[in-house]
């Protein structure tokens, strides 16, 4: 039984080989865990009763200030963590999209940088381990 339960979106956009991550302002359980920024892709938690495709779209448009066009869901899977003494239960869902624009990237108050990653850069820069082997699988 878990304390709490919750469901991510995260986006997946590839431009010419490469993917985009964002550097975010570490939470309490990063510090807790790894003590530094990580990089990972665009994502943010499904509100109460709204429709995965709008969340998707809400989260992007709230992190990046960019639309997206979103095709499908790439990637499913779900962990498990303690938090304070508590069991939470992190269900994440991937969806492949990609801009409806070319204008640049404008982050959000909850990161401190983004880029564009190979495969082969995703071993050069901090990613929360269980996040690496997905990134290497759909980059």
């Amino acid at each position: 039984m878990f304390d709490c339960s919750f469901v991510t979106t995260k986006c997946l956009i590839k431009k010419e080989g490469k993917i985009l991550l964002l550097k975010e302002w570490p939470s309490e359980w990063e510090v807790e865990n790894f003590h530094t920024w990580t990089y990972w892709l665009p994502w943010g938690r499904l509100d109460e009763w709204e429709r995965l495709m709008d969340g998707v779209i809400r989260e992007m448009k709230e992190e990046t200030w960019r639309s997206v066009n979103v095709w499908e869901i790439v990637h499913c899977s779900d962990f498990v963590f303690e938090f304070r003494d508590q069991q939470r239960h992190w269900i994440m869902l991937v969806f492949e999209a990609e801009f409806t624009d070319d204008i640049e990237v404008c982050l959000s108050d909850e990161h401190t940088a983004y880029g564009w990653f190979t495969k082969q850069e995703l071993d050069t820069i901090q990613i929360i381990p269980n996040q690496i082997e997905i990134l290497k699988k759909l980059s």
